[in-house]
């Protein structure tokens, strides 16, 4: 395990809701320090990066109401339906530019409390874990396609605040 390879499965969980691939976590992880914790700035780059040129991110938020989205991102990172206080918060902070989705996907994630925080905490370590466990050629080339991501996200979903 890399020193930012909990922050790349962060983003894999929050935008996808899914562990990453190993292929995917290597490239994404080499975009970031070797040595040091990746700074907000980088992976604000990063995140910024996984929904630009990615199907999957279209997949999950094109065509979706800023407060579709927010509500996308609470089930994706919390588990769970975001409640009015927050999803009114959120989603008027797209509305009116002064947050971006992957502003909004960090912050969320990284501010979490209480039940969320634990539950950010047990989505990143139990994705981790599954892409770590995937070390075989047949696993690792197998963990692919819309079929696999949904394995993921199956394997996400029994971790939930709800």
């Amino acid at each position: 395990m890399g020193m930012n390879t909990a922050s790349v499965q962060r983003l894999y969980v929050a935008y996808f809701n899914r562990p990453a691939d190993p292929v995917g976590l290597a490239v994404y992880e080499g975009k970031l320090p070797s040595d040091t914790a990746a700074t907000y700035e980088q992976l604000l780059a990063l995140a910024e990066e996984f929904f630009s040129p990615s199907v999957e991110y279209t997949t999950n938020f094109a065509g979706k109401s800023d407060t579709q989205k927010i509500n996308q991102l609470y089930q994706n990172i919390f588990g769970r339906e975001a409640d009015a206080p927050g999803l009114i918060g959120w989603a008027t902070a797209l509305t009116d530019g002064s947050l971006t989705i992957a502003e909004a996907a960090l912050q969320m994630s990284y501010s979490a409390q209480l039940t969320d925080a634990t539950v950010v905490a047990a989505r990143i370590e139990a994705a981790t874990t599954f892409t770590a466990g995937l070390d075989t050629a047949e696993e690792i080339t197998g963990y692919g396609g819309d079929a696999a991501a949904a394995e993921g996200r199956t394997y996400l979903s029994q971790i939930s605040g709800a």
